[in-house]
Order: structure tokens, then C-alpha cells, then sequence
């Protein structure tokens, strides 16, 4: 779109800029980048004459505004615009008043129908106008009282062309995600209203976001006010939320804007684990927090010491759904925090829910901190001689006299004295400065008492999640500020910000917190693989309701399962098209100086000089006297290194040449007795007893004569013998067929044999693949990640150890295009 002159006026006055166009809901709305913004003002003030003009503005004005770049541009005094205004400009910044008001710009690249929420200043803007448009001015339902499906008998739509939007029935404030539409006709499950259906003229809009390029990958572009009146909101912080019910959760963090266009990387798709109608699942009472806080009560490994999570979630004790599910406790999670939700976590709003942030270890605690209270750290400044208010919570102040500027997160007010605490932005604060509202407000305000207290500190609040108070330490959620330093006081307060300064809660943060954010999951919960739950960090489940299954990560990020039962998994994976195979680690290095003979397959090599041990040759490139070995691990368990020796008995020697790399040990078994011949065998009986920690059924390898590794599908396994079955496929991969004919091209006796913990395609739903099995001792693991489909990746490859707690790795997705 472009400026629309006829939408926009110009006050010489005042040099209030205005947008006075069509809302964003009404027939017409016009939006402009700030450079065609920009170029219309510059228009306006080399006109000659603006007599008889809305848009005062002509070549004896002041220059409205300055070009830095294309996508930052500067109003001069006095020329401003409102925030009204400002929700019709994108793709940059506008700085005015001398820089004490920036609107900032935000692009998200992701999907066309996702929907962002974002958190500023520890709350959810409550107005996502950039998330909606309509087709025509003021849509509304024509069809009857209580109807599940919106009719607008004056539309024209193409069929299914909403299908994945989201549909906003503004009139009674509920949503859906639509699943089908018609002409006339849009079909959403509503939830979140006042009746959650449509009645005649009840008005709509789309979730079709603003100032989209679908050819960029853009969703969303549109601005945001990062700081007025001369104090930045939050630091600039924002974070960007998709929380979509019935499709998946994801956020995006802004650690401070910059001028320009600053990058959300959110998008959502259908969560196969979460399609239950929310309808439903709003009427569930089979799933509670019973332990809302710290929580050492169960012993879930089995291994003799309790774990610690902030949560103890029982599945039971109500009457909906009939049968409840682990899958339906994920379902859950995803309910109570999803877009617009009214229910609240440990004392904030679902929607604001995250998780743990921080891990902060304290002393000198007074009391004992009270968790889904807030923790206020800061600046604490001692005041007298009060306004009518002497401070409000959430305010910005500038101080007299210092020039500081900087938030009131809470206050301990004694009727004209007391104290408060701040988020100091800039400056520092000084005995006698009188505090008063950035914004100009009256009656609002104090003077300084004495010197403050932890003057050079960072400031902020969080909600407490978790309190041990034996081990002190405190797990919270940041809402709005920075994290605290070491020797910085935290007090417990209120969620309206209210402490008490002399006798109240406290702790003094002793050493460097831990930043737990990297850990965070969407949901808070964890991923749930539709029979599973892969936990978030620190969330406690009753011991009974978990499988061998599931997996957990207490609040040490310690990975639990249940006894004898380990998992590993590999996510980041693309359905369909993604191959993924997890095998016994082995090790590839290249070799030189090859004299006494030729390495051959089976060999056992003896590692001197740079290393000590022996391993098996697996696979071997002999090239003269350089070539390159695949091998197991060393008995020693070192890497091969640079220069280390290698030699077979007394006879062939040689010198590993550079770096080793993992690979998959190849001959982790081989074939043992008899050789394969049939054309469906039904057996394959290795060397050893194998492994006892090897999966039940699954997939293993054998190299026939030709060298090629037979993929083949066992569905037990007793002694030395794996059960073969020749003839079926997976149920879970039902497009790869087993290869179990050896008549053409057998396997001698002597052959490779190898386990593949996971050998699979990635089919429909299965963003993760993952396997179970009992633990016997830590395996070292190779996992390789393959995508060259539709939209290809570099091979991924990394090492998992399967430990007691089990292992996983994200499959990083690198563009091979």
C-alpha cells in the first residue's frame, strides 16, 4: 500500500500529524512505510502555498522530517504523530520530540495466518490490531441467534481460501480456527466469549495480518512505541508470542529494540497432539497443579534421592474428559495458556506464563519467600514530602536536580514517607530530587530521603515460581526489567507491587544467577509425542501417571525417566522428510605412513603414542600407504588423535593423519555361525549376546556380500538371536519395506552387523523420533539427520550418550539450497 494524502492531516500549530483515514476494521483502511511517509511530507513542505489545505504544510514550513535510512526517520519539532497514527506506518522507526518518542519497527517472518501477541513491559498489548483486517467494511453474521457456523450472505468468498485463519467474533470476544469455508458460509469452533456462537449481526474479522509480503516471507510489519516521554518502555524489551490453541506455541525475544526494523521469527502449524475441541477441553477437571511451587516429593527415577521440579501435576479426581491422558494433561497446558486466556499461573495471567527464567542463589534471607508472589529488585530509594500519590506502580519518573529517569516497580508507602524501589534507566539519584511523572501527570510524585540504597543496581520484577529454602535458592520468571547481580536485596511483594521496606520477606542474591531461558518450552509443559511427554524444565508429574516413556527435566536440567526405562530423541525434524538414524558411535580418521602389510576389516588395532587402547577395524579405504579407517570405540574411550600410532600385532603400522570424526561403528555385532542364504529369513545370530540395553524391535543392519547394509526389521530379539520378520513393514513406517532375501546375494558368516536405535523417515506426526529401552550402561550414540526433499538441509550429525537419564539432540536445520 502507499500514503494516502486523503487520509492524513498536517496542524501547523501544533504540527500534529494525523491519521484520519478508515480504521483498521472499516471499509478502507490505508497504510504507509515510513520512507513513502516520509516522501509525502517532503511533498507537502516544497508546495508552494498550503492555503485552503487539511495538510498545513508548504516551503515557508520548518522541515517536517529527516531521512537517516529508508527505514528510520526523525519528525522535527514540532511535527509528532499519536499512536493512533502510528498503527498506520510499518517497516521502520519514527523518532520525535528530540528522541524522546520512538516507534519502532517489527517484520515477522513466518507463516500468512499466525498470530502474534506481545509482551511488553511484563503484560500482553491488549489491542493486536496488526493481527487483524476485514474483507469489507463491518462484516456481519446475516444468519440466525446461536448458530455454530457464521453466515455473511454478501460475501463472495473462495472456498476454503480462511481455511488456518483465525475468525474474531468481536461482538461477544470469542475465536476460532477455521476449518472450512464457503462462499457465504465459515466454519470455526468458538471459545472465549460470552456465548461462543454467532447471532445475527454480530461483527467479525479476520486474523489476516497487517502489511504482509507473502513473496519475502513476511506476515507481519507495523510499529510499536519502545519509549516516551523520554524514558525507554521496559529497556526496549519485547518479546513475541504465537499461541494459537491447536497449533503450536512459539515466542521470539527482542532484547532491546534498535532503530529500523526489528525481526520476529515466529510461526505456527497444526499441533496433531492438540485437536480437541476447545470447547471441550475448557470444561475439562482431570488436571491439577498439586504442588504449586517447590516440590521434592517423588522419587520418579527410583534412584534413591527425591528430584526437585516447581510442580507436581496430578492426572485424576474430576470427571472430564472420561479417560484422561498424558496427551490431554499437554492439552491442558497449552489451554490455560493460550491466546486471550482469562486463567492465571502462579498468580499471572496464562498468556504472560512462560516458565522459570532465572535460578537465583541467595543468603541473608528474611522470611521465607512466598512463591506466586513477585520478587522486586532495583534502586531503593527512602522518600518524604509526597504528592497526593506518592508513586504509581508501573510509572516512569524523571528525578530534579540528577536528570535521572527510570520505572517504579514497587512501592512500601507510609502515608507520606516510605520507600520504593526502581528500575533506574539512566543518571543516578540523589538525596533531596524530587521524583515526578515522565508523562506530565500531576499530584504524582516525592522527594528523596537520604542516599539510596544499591544505586548502580539493575532492576526488575519476576513472579516466584519455586523457593527451596534449605539449598537458597529461588527460581522466577522475569516479567519486566534485567536480571539481578550478585549482593543485590530482592523483596517479595505484591502483584499490585506492594512491600514492606522494614519487616517484610527478603533475600540477598549471593553469587552469578543461572539464565534458564534457553531451557524453555512451548508450552511450559513440554512436547508431548501424542502418547509421551518430553517435559519442560523443572516440571514435576505424579510419579503414577508417567510411562518408561515419558521424560522429564527437574530443576537441576537433570533429564529423569521412569526406573530402567531410558528414552532418546532426536528433534527438529521435518515430517516426511527427514531421515534419521541413531547407531552405536564409532570413529573415522584418515591414516599415512602405512608400511608392514594392509589393515583389514576385523582387525584389532592397537593405538600407541598420542593414545592408548584398542579397537576393531570396521570399515577400512586402503589407498597404498594412506587410506582411511572406520573402527569402534577405543577400550581406552579416547578419541583417535593426530599422530597416534596404530598397528596390528607386530606386522602392519601406520599413523592416524589429522582429526577424527564420529561415525557409525559398523561392526558393533557381526554374523555369527551361519551365514545367510534364504530368501525370507527369519533369524540373525551374532557373535555376542546382544546388547541388553537394544531396543525390543526395531531395526537392524546386516552387509550382505556386496556391501550393502540390508535394513532389517526384528521383532525380538533372545541370546544372540534376532527374530526377523521378511515380510512385514512398519506400522509406524509403512513406506520402507524390509530387505530380508539373501538368495541372490547372501551374508557370509563374519559379515557387519550394526543396531539401528532409530532408522526411520520421519512420517506424519513426527516432528521427533525418539526410542525406549532398558538402561544397562552409557552408550555412546551417532545420530545423522538427512533432508534432501522439497526443502533440503546440509546432514546433521552429532553424538548422543545414552545415560541414565536417557539423551536427546535437535536436529539443526541448515539450508542446503
Amino acid at each position: 500500500m502507499a500514503y494516502v494524502a486523503a487520509d492524513w492531516t498536517v496542524d501547523r500549530q501544533t504540527g500534529n500529524i494525523r491519521y484520519i483515514g478508515d480504521d483498521h476494521n472499516e471499509a478502507a483502511p490505508s497504510y504507509a512505510t515510513v520512507i513513502e511517509a516520509h516522501r509525502a511530507w517532503q511533498a507537502l513542505a516544497d508546495n508552494a502555498s498550503s492555503t485552503g489545505s487539511d495538510d498545513e504544510l508548504d516551503i515557508t514550513d520548518n522541515t517536517p522530517s529527516d531521512r537517516s535510512t529508508d527505514n528510520i526517520v526523525t519528525l522535527n519539532a514540532p511535527y509528532n504523530i499519536d499512536d493512533a497514527s502510528s498503527e498506520h506506518l510499518y517497516d521502520g522507526s519514527i523518532i520525535q520530540n528530540g528522541g524522546a518518542d520512538i516507534y519502532d519497527g517489527f517484520v515477522n517472518f513466518g507463516n500468512a495466518t499466525v498470530q502474534i501477541q506481545v509482551l511488553q513491559n511484563g503484560a500482553i498489548l491488549a489491542d493486536d490490531w496488526w493481527n487483524k483486517s476485514t474483507p469489507t467494511a463491518l462484516p456481519q453474521h446475516s444468519g440466525g441467534n446461536g448458530a455454530a457456523t457464521l453466515t455473511d450472505a454478501g460475501e463472495t468468498y473462495t472456498t476454503n481460501e480462511w481455511v488456518g485463519y483465525t475468525i474474531y467474533n468481536t461482538s461477544d470476544g470469542s475465536q476460532g480456527l477455521i476449518t472450512e469455508n464457503t462462499d457465504t458460509t465459515v466454519t470455526a469452533i468458538l471459545y472465549g466469549g460470552t456465548d461462543n456462537a454467532w447471532d445475527t449481526n454480530d461483527n467479525y474479522v479476520f486474523g489476516a495480518p497487517l502489511n504482509a509480503n507473502s513473496a519475502a516471507g513476511i506476515s507481519h510489519r507495523f510499529m510499536l512505541k519502545t519509549r516516551s516521554d523520554g524514558a525507554d518502555i521496559d529497556g526496549r524489551r519485547v518479546i513475541g508470542l504465537s499461541r494459537r490453541f491447536g497449533n503450536t506455541y512459539s515466542e521470539f525475544k527482542v532484547n532491546g529494540t534498535a532503530r529500523g526494523n526489528n525481526v520476529f521469527a515466529l510461526s505456527d502449524a497444526s499441533d496433531l497432539n492438540n485437536q480437541t475441541s476447545p470447547t471441550d477441553v475448557a470444561a475439562w477437571d482431570q488436571f491439577a497443579n498439586d504442588n504449586v511451587g517447590f516440590d521434592n516429593s517423588q522419587d520418579i527415577d527410583l534412584e534413591g534421592t527425591p528430584e526437585e521440579y516447581y510442580s507436581r501435576w496430578d492426572i485424576g479426581g474430576g470427571a472430564t474428559p472420561t479417560s484422561p491422558t498424558i496427551n490431554n494433561l499437554y492439552e491442558w497446558a497449552k489451554w490455560i495458556t493460550t491466546q486471550s486466556t482469562a486463567l492465571t499461573m502462579y498468580g499471572v495471567s496464562g498468556e504472560v506464563f512462560r516458565g522459570i527464567t532465572h535460578q537465583i542463589p541467595y543468603d541473608t534471607e528474611s522470611g521465607v519467600l512466598d512463591e506466586s508472589s513477585y520478587l522486586v529488585w532495583g534502586t531503593n530509594i527512602a522518600f518524604d514530602a509526597a504528592s497526593t500519590t506518592a508513586g504509581t506502580v508501573g510509572a516512569f519518573y524523571t528525578f530534579s536536580g540528577s536528570g535521572a529517569v527510570g520505572q517504579l516497580l514497587a512501592i512500601d508507602d507510609d502515608t507520606g514517607s516510605g520507600n520504593v524501589i526502581f528500575a533506574i534507566e539512566s543518571g543516578t539519584v540523589a538525596d533531596d530530587n524530587v521524583a515526578s511523572r515522565v508523562d506530565g501527570t500531576a499530584d504524582d510524585g516525592f522527594t528523596v530521603f537520604g542516599t539510596p540504597s544499591d544505586l548502580a543496581a539493575a532492576g526488575g520484577v519476576g513472579v516466584i515460581l519455586a523457593d527451596d529454602p534449605t539449598d537458597n535458592i529461588v527460581w522466577i520468571q522475569i516479567l519486566k526489567g534485567s536480571a539481578p547481580v550478585d549482593n543485590l536485596k530482592l523483596w517479595e511483594a505484591t502483584t499490585a507491587g506492594v512491600y514492606d521496606n522494614d519487616a517484610g520477606n527478603s533475600a540477598v542474591q549471593n553469587g552469578t544467577l543461572t539464565d534458564r531461558q534457553p531451557l524453555l518450552t512451548k508450552p511450559f509443559l513440554g512436547a508431548s509425542t501424542g502418547s509421551s511427554i518430553i517435559g519442560g524444565y523443572g516440571i514435576g508429574i505424579a510419579s503414577e501417571d508417567l510411562t518408561a516413556s515419558d521424560i522429564l527435566f527437574d530443576l537441576g536440567n537433570n533429564q529423569i525417566t521412569p526406573p530402567n526405562n531410558v528414552t532418546v530423541t532426536i528433534g527438529g525434524l521435518i515430517t516426511n522428510e527427514d531421515y534419521v538414524t541413531v547407531n552405536q558411535r564409532g570413529w573415522r580418521f584418515a591414516y599415512d605412513g602405512e608400511s608392514g602389510g594392509t589393515f583389514a576389516v576385523g582387525n584389532t588395532i592397537t593405538f600407541t603414542v598420542n593414545n592408548t587402547g584398542t579397537a576393531t577395524i570396521a570399515e577400512v579405504v586402503d589407498q597404498g600407504t594412506t587410506g582411511y579407517i572406520i573402527c569402534s570405540e577405543l577400550s581406552s574411550t579416547e578419541q583417535p588423535a593426530n599422530d597416534s600410532q596404530i598397528q596390528v600385532g607386530a606386522g602392519v603400522l601406520a599413523f592416524v593423519n589429522g582429526s577424527s570424526a564420529s561415525d557409525i561403528n559398523k561392526r558393533q555385532l557381526t554374523i555369527a555361525t551361519a551365514a545367510l542364504s534364504a530368501a525370507n529369513i527369519t533369524s540373525v545370530e551374532v557373535n555376542v549376546t546382544i546388547p541388553s540395553d537394544t531396543p525390543s524391535s526395531g531395526i537392524v543392519r546386516v552387509q550382505d556380500d556386496s556391501g550393502f547394509y540390508r535394513r532389517l526389521v526384528y521383532d525380538s530379539y533372545t541370546g544372540a538371536t534376532f527374530t526377523i520378520n521378511p515380510t512385514t513393514t512398519e506400522s509406524y513406517d509403512a513406506t520402507t519395506a524390509t530387505d530380508a532375501d539373501f538368495n541372490s546375494v547372501g551374508a557370509a558368516i563374519g559379515n557387519n552387523v550394526y543396531i539401528g536405535y532409530l532408522d526411520n523417515l520421519a512420517t506424519a506426526d513426527q516432528d521427533t523420533r525418539e526410542f525406549t529401552t532398558v538402561f544397562s550402561a552409557n552408550r555412546n550414540l551417532f545420530v545423522r539427520v538427512r533432508d534432501g526433499g522439497g526443502t533440503p538441509i546440509k546432514t546433521f550429525e552429532t553424538t548422543v550418550t545414552m545415560s541414565t537419564s536417557g539423551g536427546s539432540a535437535t536436529a539443526i536445520r541448515t539450508t542446503d539450497l
